[in-house]
């Protein structure tokens, strides 16, 4: 009975499986399988009537999917098969069956074999089926993916006409870009030609103003220049072109432990006068520019003379020297001391000091160059007291014939600092004459000369002065009786006496205006002439004693710097003057 049912329910049982496997494909593979099976049934094999709608899409899975489920309804009917044979068998105890038993048990055999027999005609079908089913897949899958490849192609097609219509339209764009470039490079150049002559020309007219400007600054700063040096020339011309100052020097320990009198009152000193107590006990008056007290110091006597340094740096000659007899303090006035030399520096030192600070603090507007010469007048000989000793190496590289600066050929020693001046000054003093007198165990046996030259060029004029600013020591003026010279001594005292005396008859004739002037009668005039003259400034420091004893030579000296007081040269001119080449 259970056999019966089996084989009854077996067919619908397949149906309703396979319907519920096909629940698994998407509708396009539903109505793929139902076309397939129309198909199939009705037997039409014309291709425009069986090819699916271009809509339907079955999706490679999917198929996949379909497959495996009619495999599952094979697995599923030989399960069924199974267990219908399984409820068939009844184990029990053995018993005899009768014939019709035995008839009805053949027949089962039969229909069970048939059964089989009809399974594995229905596995070869489900089989040819599965075949069947996975090539109208392919078909269908190759018939769909023509049309899009079509499709495809066309919208591909289409694209690259689009594409092409670009890239004719962009070619254009870039050849009028190319060209405006082209007009644009030109325009540039015609921009950058325009601009670059306006350029110029403003240019040009701003150079033209500025050297309007220029020129009209330099105008003004000459102008300027001019007038504060002529105005500083006139202070100095109307405190006189020669002056002349007056010191005494202080008695020393010696003197004052033998009650020596003092015969020079400096009473007056302040208005510039002083009393000489002759040997009647009367009193002379001398009257000079200055006159020094006994307490003045280096540095109040420099104070007076400290003007002229500007007038040698702005082109006038210049001359100081100082005259009196042998032990009144000439050496002291115009050198110093070793000793504190800072506090006891004289003349010399102090004016090259400032000399090297004006020269630094003028350099943004004047080029300076300054050398040095020292020279010594011995016997109405010139000698030239810079030194040939290895230890001057340094400065001597640069030493240099400068006959067109002096009357003579003197070696000069170009100077940067002060301390090359120290050099050639120490050097300098070691190779100077000086011998013993009665009157000073170290007197001075010659004039000594220290000459310092400089050439200034004016940086915004280009104008090039030359100028020369003597110091001078001169040797001690001495009765030949009093000195009690004898020998090589008498020698230097006359030739020291008639050298002085020339000097004397030199500045006689100039306060008398005469029209010649015998500046040859000495080498010591010889050498100061064009300082002595109405293009230079003149300071004279008259120095004397206040000893009784020295009378007759203090007012000797008196006497001289009173002459030379009463010089009147006139206006000053500048040394030299020439226009600087290349400017």
């Amino acid at each position: 009975m259970i056999f019966i049912l089996g084989k009854l329910l077996l067919p619908a049982l397949i149906s309703l499986l396979a319907h519920q496997e096909l629940k698994h494909f998407s509708p396009q593979v539903t109505t793929q399988f139902l076309w397939d099976s129309h198909t199939m049934e009705v037997g039409s094999h014309n291709d425009e009537d069986n090819n699916p709608p271009n809509s339907i899409e079955i999706p490679h899975d999917a198929l996949n999917v379909g497959l495996g489920g009619i495999g599952n309804i094979g697995n599923f009917i030989l399960v069924e098969k199974i267990n219908i044979e399984e409820h068939a068998r009844c184990p029990g105890r053995p018993r005899t069956y009768s014939s019709s038993e035995r008839k009805q048990a053949a027949n089962q055999r039969r229909r069970e074999a048939r059964q089989d027999q009809m399974l594995r005609h229905l596995k070869s079908e489900v089989h040819n089926l599965r075949n069947e089913l996975k090539l109208k897949a392919d078909s269908f899958e190759g018939t769909c993916s023509q049309p899009k490849l079509k499709f495809q192609h066309a919208i591909t097609n289409e694209k690259m006409k689009v594409l092409k219509q670009e890239n004719n339209k962009l070619r254009l764009e870039v050849q009028k870009l190319t060209i405006g470039f082209s007009d644009l490079g030109n325009l540039s150049e015609t921009i950058s030609a325009l601009v670059s002559q306006e350029v110029a020309q403003s240019v040009a007219k701003s150079v033209a103003q500025l050297v309007v400007q220029r020129d009209d600054f330099k105008s003004n700063y000459v102008q300027e220049m001019e007038k504060s040096k002529n105005l500083f020339n006139l202070l100095q011309e109307a405190k006189g072109n020669i002056r002349v100052f007056c010191r005494c020097r202080p008695l020393n320990l010696k003197e004052i432990s033998s009650s020596s009198t003092p015969i020079v009152d400096l009473e007056a000193a302040e208005d510039g006068e002083l009393g000489l107590i002759t040997k009647t006990s009367t009193k002379k008056i001398f009257k000079f520019d200055r006159v020094y007290t006994l307490n003045a110091d280096q540095s109040d006597v420099y104070a007076d003379a400290s003007p002229l340094v500007i007038s040698v740096l702005d082109g006038y000659n210049v001359c100081i020297f100082a005259y009196g007899q042998s032990g009144t303090g000439k050496m002291y006035t115009m050198e110093g001391t070793v000793e504190n030399r800072g506090e006891n520096w004289g003349v010399n030192y102090r004016t090259l000091e400032e000399l090297f600070k004006v020269v630094g603090d003028r350099k943004d507007l004047f080029d300076y160059d300054i050398s040095v010469s020292f020279l010594e007048v011995y016997n109405e000989q010139i000698r030239d007291l810079l030194p040939l000793s290895p230890a001057s190496n340094k400065i001597r590289l640069e030493l240099k014939a400068a006959a067109w600066f002096h009357h003579a050929p003197i070696l000069e020693a170009k100077v940067h600092n002060l301390g090359d001046v120290w050099t050639v000054l120490d050097d300098g003093k070691n190779a100077r004459a000086v011998g013993s007198t009665n009157l000073n165990e170290h007197s001075s046996r010659s004039h000594c000369m220290l000459c310092i030259m400089v050439k200034t060029v004016n940086l915004v004029t280009c104008e090039v002065t030359q100028s020369k600013f003597w110091l001078v020591d001169l040797a001690g003026s001495e009765r030949l009786a009093k000195s009690d010279a004898q020998g090589e001594r008498l020698k230097e005292t006359q030739h020291i006496n008639r050298s002085l005396s020339a000097l004397g008859d030199v500045m006689f004739a100039l306060s008398s205006k005469r029209s010649h002037v015998s500046y040859r009668n000495s080498k010591l005039t010889y050498l100061l002439q064009d300082s002595l003259g109405g293009s230079a400034k003149t300071l004279m420091f008259v120095q004397i004693s206040l000893l009784e004893n020295d009378t007759t030579e203090t007012l000797s000296s008196l006497n001289f710097g009173s002459r030379v007081s009463g010089i009147s040269l006139g206006p000053t001119k500048k040394a030299g003057r020439q226009a600087k080449k290349g400017m």
